[in-house]
């Protein structure tokens, strides 16, 4: 009995492990080079697009050294934040304090720092109630952050 469950062991589990670090680990993209084009085929067929037609495309430009230079006013206006990721982000950022939260969608504003206007996300954190109600078990614990004077969650977030 004991010789069956160590020899499954090593061959469930102990065997795997072995092929992966020194077979498909080292070159990766070869060994797993199969299987990831059975997939990339697979998708082609379920979204009728395996008879598409392919071509190489020759990008070429025609800008010269320092033509950004005289659009670098406009260009330091483009966006890069999106804020409909960067709540996610503060709400991870926020785990640790399980009792605040984000809105889903938080707000763009521009605002001058170093007399410079920049894009900055704004958002503000929030008590979330069903995260406060506290368990019965510890009521003790918890009853501070129920208590109606509790105003220090509530501050706003930013990001450039």
């Amino acid at each position: 009995m004991v010789v069956a469950i160590v020899s499954s062991l090593v061959v469930g589990t102990a065997y795997p492990l072995v092929i992966q670090k020194f077979v498909v680990d080292p070159n990766a993209q070869r060994q797993e080079a199969e299987y990831i084009q059975r997939n990339i085929n697979a998708t082609k067929a379920a979204y009728g697009l395996e008879n598409v037609e392919t071509t190489n495309y020759d990008a070429t430009t025609t800008a010269t050294a320092g033509q950004l230079e005289k659009d670098a006013e406009s260009t330091a206006s483009i966006r890069l934040l999106d804020p409909g990721l960067v709540s996610p982000t503060f709400q991870q950022l926020q785990q640790n304090k399980q009792y605040y939260s984000f809105a889903d969608r938080l707000n763009v504003d521009r605002y001058k720092v170093d007399s410079t206007s920049r894009d900055t996300v704004i958002a503000v954190r929030e008590l979330n109630p069903i995260r406060s109600r506290p368990g019965a078990a510890d009521l003790g614990q918890r009853a501070h952050r129920l208590h109606p004077r509790l105003r220090r969650g509530e501050r706003p977030t930013a990001t450039r």
